[in-house]
């Protein structure tokens, strides 16, 4: 224009010539790049989240493992109620097994362990009481409270300290 000033519709610097559109070309694969890596992402998000119901739903679905009747064993203890005995009587080379052989029947709710008579007492080298052979009784309860609840009190009674009892304790 006149008076040889800058012309405010032109730039003031000239622009580059772009040889055969390769600033286009830089752009379009940095786009494409992006969309590339945001399509891995959300793919790889929506797999795991996948994953992590399978998994969710799996230990949902899994029953619960009930209580071990070996941490309610007790001395004394037996059951003045009625039962239905699973067997009549298993040999079991401890309280330990006897209570294992309990666990491992959905049906047995309780189990009363009898020693020998010859190894009754540490002091007669048979151990203690979970390292003696003796008479396992495993059991279901017949009436109430005792069906419903194995671990409710008016089930057991005390009998001789000789005896080893245990029930399956409430599942928490």
């Amino acid at each position: 224009g006149a008076g040889g000033g800058l012309d405010p519709v032109l730039p003031a610097w000239p622009e580059i010539a772009d040889k055969d559109g390769r600033r286009a070309r830089v752009w379009r694969r940095r786009y494409a790049a992006a969309a590339l890596l945001g399509t891995l992402l959300l793919v790889g998000g929506v797999a795991a989240g996948g994953v992590w119901q399978a998994h969710r739903s799996t230990l949902e679905s899994r029953p619960a493992a009930a209580p071990s009747t070996c941490s309610t064993a007790a001395a004394g203890v037996d059951f003045c109620v009625r039962t239905r005995y699973l067997d009549l009587f298993q040999a079991a080379s401890s309280l330990d097994e006897c209570c294992a052989l309990c666990d491992s029947s959905s049906e047995c709710q309780a189990w009363v362990f009898s020693p020998d008579d010859q190894s009754r007492s540490p002091e007669s080298g048979g151990g203690g009481a979970g390292e003696r052979g003796g008479t396992c009784w495993r059991m279901e309860f017949v009436e109430a409270p005792c069906r419903e609840h194995p671990d409710h009190p008016s089930c057991r009674c005390f009998t001789s300290p000789q005896r080893y009892g245990g029930y399956r304790p409430k599942a928490t």
